[in-house]
């Protein structure tokens, strides 16, 4: 489900906000860099979303595979399957060391 910022979505806010800080009309420099400060975060907020987007579906191709092999009586679990999730999980920054 995606996030709506005002009537515009996020990429539509960053996108706002590159416009205003290339044109640089503002009224203060104080103005500004709250304008800066905003798309930084906005930016961040986008690429944690991404993040989260890609973690949401290693985890939902986790459960489609454990569920064939617990519930579905496919082959046994293995090796290689498990380290391939691992490194898909921690591309994405999940550790999974206790």
């Amino acid at each position: 489900m995606e996030r709506t910022y005002g009537n515009c979505g996020l990429d539509g806010a960053i996108k706002h906000l590159d416009e205003l800080l290339e044109q640089g009309e503002f009224p203060c420099n104080e103005c500004r860099a709250e304008h800066e400060q905003l798309h930084g975060w906005l930016v961040s907020l986008q690429s944690l979303e991404q993040r989260y987007q890609q973690l949401e579906q290693v985890a939902r191709d986790m459960y489609r595979y454990m569920d064939g092999v617990l519930n579905r009586n496919w082959a046994y679990a293995l090796p290689a399957d498990t380290d391939n999730f691992r490194d898909q999980l921690e591309a994405l920054g999940v550790s999974l060391d206790d």
